[in-house]
């Protein structure tokens, strides 16, 4: 409810004397008195009585005030409205721009234009002649030689929305004040007897010199920026495009009155549009720059990582970051040992996890805008989109409240990821995160879930994801993005959101035998090994289990096919993929049980052999997010967390889920980039104790490389770094960072005592010989 009336002590405590004096006052003639009594005017002078009235009615429903008049229920303004009497007729048009004369906008001011509006909207428009929120100016478009040609309106902004808000640096004090300063294009119709190509962006190029001057004849406001919001599965956004209108991101599904987060609307793209120099400076920064690094340099990566936090309260901030970084130096150990026992440091973690104001979404949401600004910095050709699932098993705890079964006999949560990877496999970070506990009483039910529409069921996760992806290809164009699943992702219906969604970022997963996935040939899997072997390649398998780690060749052969729906789905169209099937050969049966065979299918056009080797390589790099997920269990110990609610759980797997991922990723780092400097990972003191604990020895003055970090600190883990062993792996690394914690520790008690803290000048030698 967006109103900047606010009652203060002194104007509730007439109100309540006043409402006694006068029994049988009502509440529009009650806010009009408050309205003069205080001077709540608006810029052009109006009294906000409505607003008054607003809070009013958010004072007694959220504060339980009770001092106001009773409320009369509000009239019905949106009745149907009766077209049967109307005759209009419309142009068929078929010419260029310039064929078609001169356009005038007329301003609906009467009932009468009104109803030609309203009528062309319920008509024509897919939205119909829905309600218009707030603050509102429409337009009629005219031809002077050929009539109508449509209609638009601009209304009230959205109350919240992520990208923009970031953009235009639109916080929680400054929203009333700065969303009076923006205006929705709220709706926008050329009809479809009308055929001019480049009408709709001359349109929008033109309608704004008229509606800056009636918006502030009318609100006494000037405009600053517009917004709109385009359904890409129905349009592509050109118009606004070439109009100079500028895409920022994608809403979340919410609506407008989504307060239990359902998010049952549907997606859509949002595009912004400055109407003044210094708007253009700051969306220009947005688009050419990155909006998403508008702070000062962090202090750490921890501060890099959640630059765009916002819980409500800094104070709330400040504690996120402190505990992150405690999960960061000790992962794996229970809360109060990673706190060091300190009562304050406890007290303050365990009150951010039960927190009204903290959820999951908005501990990760500061960690994907970090996730896509990097992206958007390497520029890299091909980023992978890995998604997975994994069980988080609570089944020896007390049973926590909202978590649901995992089989017969096992409890828990769901969780399913998207982790970004360069082609080399590093992990730049998370991109979505779905948690989920399944409904006991759906046990069973398996046959009954098979006839149910794809959003009813969990498959729906790989569509969700995908979605995810392909926002994260709109925002990073330079970028190819590929959704990359497993087996269990072999789902018509992913193939089919990306037809319908005209996506742009690709898929690629590997097929599951059992499906019997056929094209117009066939079955792909008597297909494809009929087809001429392409080259041959070797596939490095890793270790798995009682699997050794092995390197297999392997027969390569791929054929561009048109994969037909499933029979129960025939109503949906076939679609062209690339299939891609890989063959062990000459191997020793005695040893290898499980021979390699893989049927990979892409969108991706496979068109010589270094495009079919590459988008082998791109399935082979999926096994990261299984050495992540083991990472996130064995090493930060999720599973041992213990909370009796929901959200306290998911907020501290937030976290966790952040801490895994940063050590994957400085694992493979030391492998990818040794040379570079470590304190982009470690602060002063901690790569000042390591070298020390090392050497001991006084450290030098510039730090040592991050390779050199990371054997120190897998050294501490347990690594034994003998000629053959390459580099450590991520158990080691978690096992190094928890005892380098306690190494920090005592460095900076040392250090206090010697009377500097950041250096402590060893003389055992000197003193003992």
């Amino acid at each position: 409810m967006r109103t900047s009336i606010k009652f203060t002590r002194h104007n509730l405590a007439w109100t309540e004397r006043f409402v006694k004096d006068n029994p049988k006052i009502s509440r529009t003639k009650l806010s009009i008195i408050l309205c003069e009594k205080n001077d709540w005017k608006s810029s052009t002078g109006k009294l906000k009585d409505v607003d008054c009235r607003k809070e009013m009615n958010r004072l007694e429903k959220e504060e339980g005030l009770k001092i106001f008049p009773p409320s009369r229920p509000a009239p019905n303004f949106r009745k149907k409205r009766d077209y049967s009497k109307i005759n209009l007729s419309f142009p068929d048009v078929s010419c260029s721009l310039s064929e078609l004369g001169g356009i005038e906008f007329i301003r609906v001011d009467n009932v009468e234009l009104s109803t030609i509006w309203h009528y062309l909207m319920a008509k024509y428009h897919y939205l119909g002649e829905a309600y218009l929120y707030g603050q509102q100016v429409r337009y009629l478009i005219k031809s002077y030689d050929y009539g109508w040609l449509g209609g638009l309106s601009f209304s009230s902004s959205s109350w919240s929305l992520e990208y923009r808000d970031r953009i235009i640096d639109l916080t929680k004090e400054q929203r009333v004040k700065g969303l009076s300063q923006i205006a929705c294009n709220s709706r926008f119709l050329i009809l479809p007897t009308v055929k001019v190509k480049n009408l709709a962006s001359y349109v929008l190029s033109n309608i704004v010199k008229n509606l800056l001057v009636d918006w502030e004849q009318h609100y006494g406001v000037r405009l600053q920026y517009l917004e709109t919001f385009v359904d890409s599965s129905l349009y592509q956004g050109t118009c606004y495009k070439a109009a100079g209108w500028t895409y920022i991101g994608q809403t979340k599904g919410r609506g407008r009155n989504d307060v239990k987060r359902e998010s049952k609307k549907t997606v859509k793209d949002v595009y912004l549009f400055p109407l003044s120099k210094g708007a253009q400076k700051i969306l220009s920064k947005a688009k050419d720059k990155d909006y998403f690094n508008s702070k000062p340099t962090p202090k750490d990566w921890v501060e890099e990582e959640f630059a765009r936090v916002n819980l409500g309260d800094k104070r709330l901030d400040a504690r996120l970051m402190t505990g992150v970084r405690d999960f960061f130096n000790n992962p794996g150990a229970d809360i109060p040992e990673i706190c060091n026992g300190e009562t304050a440091k406890l007290k303050g973690i365990y009150r951010l996890f039960d927190n009204e104001k903290v959820n999951m979404d908005k501990i990760l949401k500061p960690h994907y805008d970090s996730t896509i600004k990097r992206i958007r910095e390497k520029k890299e050709d091909v980023i992978l989109a890995v998604q997975d699932t994994t069980e988080l098993d609570y089944t020896t705890q007390p049973k926590k409240k909202g978590s649901g079964y995992l089989n017969s006999n096992k409890l828990g949560f769901i969780l399913h990821d998207t982790m970004l990877f360069s082609e080399s496999g590093i992990p730049w970070g998370l991109a979505d995160i779905q948690l989920w506990a399944r409904d006991e009483k759906d046990f069973g039910k398996k046959s009954k879930r098979a006839k149910l529409p794809i959003e009813q069921k969990e498959s729906n996760k790989w569509l969700v994801s995908y979605n995810r992806s392909d926002q994260i290809q709109k925002m990073c164009p330079d970028t190819k993005i590929v959704s990359v699943g497993d087996r269990e992702s072999d789902i018509y219906e992913l193939y089919f959101e990306k037809h319908r969604l005209k996506g742009k970022a690709e898929i690629l997963v590997r097929s599951e035998k059992t499906r019997s996935r056929r094209c117009d040939e066939g079955n792909i899997w008597e297909v494809l090994p009929s087809e001429p072997v392409y080259t041959h390649i070797k596939v490095d398998i890793p270790r798995s289990g009682s699997r050794k780690a092995r390197t297999a060749k392997v027969s390569v052969r791929t054929k561009r096919v048109k994969l037909k729906p499933p029979h129960l789905k025939k109503d949906l169209p076939s679609l062209e993929v690339t299939c891609i099937y890989l063959k062990e050969e000459d191997y020793d049966a005695s040893v290898v049980k499980n021979p390699l065979e893989w049927m990979l299918s892409t969108t991706v056009k496979v068109t010589d052999e270094k495009s079919l080797l590459q988008v082998v390589g791109w399935y082979s790099t999926r096994w990261g997010i299984e050495s992540y997920h083991k990472t996130l269990k064995s090493g930060c110990n999720i599973e041992d967390r213990q909370f009796g609610d929901n959200n306290s759980t998911e907020n501290c797997l937030a976290i966790d889920l952040i801490v895994a991922w940063k050590i994957a990723c400085l694992t493979k780092l030391g492998r990818e980039v040794p040379d570079i400097d470590c304190s982009v990972f470690f602060e002063e003191c901690e790569w000042k104790a390591l070298v020390c604990y090392h050497t001991e020895d006084i450290p030098p003055d510039k730090p040592p490389t991050l390779k050199e970090s990371v054997l120190m600190v897998a050294k501490l883990g347990g690594f034994l770094g003998r000629k053959g062993d390459g580099m450590p792996g991520v158990k080691k690394m978690w096992k190094g960072l928890q005892k380098l914690d306690y190494i920090v520790e005592m460095w900076l008690i040392m250090s206090k005592l010697n009377g500097n803290k950041k250096e402590i000048t060893l003389r055992c030698k000197d003193t003992y010989g």
